[in-house]
């Protein structure tokens, strides 16, 4: 992932390759609270902004994902027991 940021260009979309999984959303806040008080605080409400809309997004897909994977076992299930 270090590579793919420093190579990332401002205004383009950051190529990730693959979905990604949350196992603990809060992380980042649990972790980094403390450091938040070091920003302005404009800048530390954009910082929990975008993580909360990241994390939004992640989710999303994450869920999409899991949808897709279920109603593809399912039909391949279903084509199974048709034969």
């Amino acid at each position: 992932m270090g590579n793919r940021l420093a190579e990332w260009t401002k205004g383009q979309p950051l190529g990730i390759g693959g979905y990604i999984g949350v196992t603990n959303p809060f992380a980042v806040y649990d972790g980094n609270t403390a450091g938040l008080r070091l920003f302005p605080q404009t800048d530390a409400a954009l910082i929990v902004r975008a993580h909360t809309l990241g994390k939004s997004h992640t989710e999303s897909i994450t869920a999409l994902e899991r949808k897709i994977s279920h109603y593809l076992d399912d039909s391949r299930l279903r084509k199974l027991n048709e034969e």
